[in-house]
């Protein structure tokens, strides 16, 4: 008999609370958010990335909860998805990939205070915030501040620009 069925039997649990944590209902800018994600995928190997573009703060989380659903893609090992909000680019990464030290990576890849993960029963989970600085988004740079933000985290991701 499992926990939750000993609860259950016992009164302990309310099943319509259990059934609307598992039947919730998703916004309709989750559903856009994600197509931008999945048609933005570029992979490297096993590792995917993904950039939803500019988000509004509250939507940060689609990130984290698209990237848990690609990493079911098959082929995946590590998924990371990122989009600039505000003044920063908001990164998660989810990996199921035991050979890579997440927390390390991140940390080693976007700085000991910007970035982390935590790992539990060999999947990882984790991100990493870095702001623009003095790039922050303007109505005139949008586009080509995205490109630019896509192409350095492409670099710094697997080591492509070796030359500076």
């Amino acid at each position: 008999l499992s926990a939750f069925q000993w609860l259950m039997q016992h009164g302990h649990a309310n099943w319509s609370k259990v059934r609307d944590v598992n039947n919730f209902e998703y916004p309709t800018e989750f559903y856009s958010i994600k197509k931008t994600l999945l048609s933005n995928m570029k992979s490297v190997n096993t590792f995917l990335v993904s950039s939803a573009g500019f988000l509004q703060a509250e939507h940060g989380v689609y990130l984290a909860i698209v990237a848990e659903e690609l990493l079911q893609k098959e082929g995946a090992g590590t998924v990371l998805t990122w989009g600039v909000i505000g003044n920063q680019i908001v990164m998660k990464v989810r990996s199921k990939d035991r050979g890579l030290p997440l927390d390390s990576f991140m940390k080693e890849k976007f700085g000991e205070t910007n970035a982390g993960a935590k790992s539990a029963f060999g999947d990882s989970s984790g991100g990493a915030n870095v702001s623009l600085g003095f790039l922050s988004p303007t109505k005139r740079n949008r586009e080509t501040l995205l490109q630019t933000v896509e192409e350095t985290l492409m670099d710094k991701l697997f080591d492509l620009d070796s030359g500076s």
